[in-house]
This record gives structure tokens, C-alpha cells and sequence, in this order.
């Protein structure tokens, strides 16, 4: 079954996008901040992550940047949620397939995890890493 980590430090925005993606067949762990995100993925190395830029005690390039220095973080396909002004540049630098901004549909997630790219993505005409992002729920 494939393994998704959610980090986010809105209470209501992980357990509604965790809730969405267990019940579309994912595995999910979840994890309130940078730190928690770490031990998280010691215990089970996720299959993907979705992540939220801005959040306290270690936020999300901060996680990405230790993850890629301290583990074999590999090509574990990334998918930004955030509010934040600034995160449709900083999701590629992050090496995000795909970036949303909260609020989003949780549809818009799902065809995202699904695919590995957002249908705004698609409309704009961006295309590039589609095949190998794809991630497909366990039956």
C-alpha cells in the first residue's frame, strides 16, 4: 500500500487531507511539524509527502534540506500545500511535483497524488516529471 506522510501544523488541514487520502487508499501518517515529520519518516519511510511550507519548530525547506543531508530521502515524490505568497517558486526549488494553494479542493489533491501533477499544472502547460510522480493507491 503506498505510504503518504502529510505535514502540516493545521490540526483541521491534516486530518481532512488525511482523512481524503485514506479513504481514496493511502496510507497515512501524519505529523504537525518539521520535527514530528522526522521521526515519522524513521519509523516508515514514506511513499510520497505532502508538506506545508510555514510552519513552527522546523518548517518545511528546513525538513527538506535535513532530510536530504541525514537520510536516503531518494526521489520520494513532493507535493507542497501552502498559503504562503512565494510557494509557487519555492515548491521546485524544494524539488515539488506539484504545488497547491490552500485553500484547495480536495479533489484537486487527490488527482494530484493520483498523477503527480496538479490540474492547474496541466493548464499551464507544465508537464515535465508526470510519469515518474505517479503514484497509484494499493487495492
Amino acid at each position: 500500500m503506498t505510504r503518504i506522510l502529510v505535514v502540516d501544523d493545521d490540526a483541521a488541514v491534516r486530518s481532512v487531507v488525511s482523512e481524503a487520502l485514506v479513504e481514496d487508499g493511502y496510507q497515512v501518517d501524519a505529523a504537525g511539524n518539521g520535527r514530528q515529520a522526522l521521526a515519522a519518516f524513521r519509523e516508515h519511510r514514506p511513499d510520497a509527502l505532502v508538506l506545508d511550507l510555514e510552519m513552527p519548530i522546523m518548517d518545511g525547506p528546513t525538513l527538506m534540506r535535513t532530510l536530504r543531508e541525514r537520510t536516503k530521502w531518494g526521489r520520494v515524490p513532493l507535493v507542497v500545500v501552502s498559503g504562503t505568497d512565494g510557494a509557487t517558486d519555492a515548491a521546485p526549488r524544494l524539488g515539488a511535483r506539484a504545488c497547491l494553494h490552500k485553500p484547495f479542493e480536495l479533489s484537486e489533491l487527490l488527482h494530484t497524488s493520483r498523477t503527480g501533477r496538479s490540474t492547474q499544472q496541466l493548464a499551464a502547460g507544465r508537464h515535465e516529471h508526470a510519469a515518474e510522480a505517479t503514484l497509484e493507491p494499493a487495492d
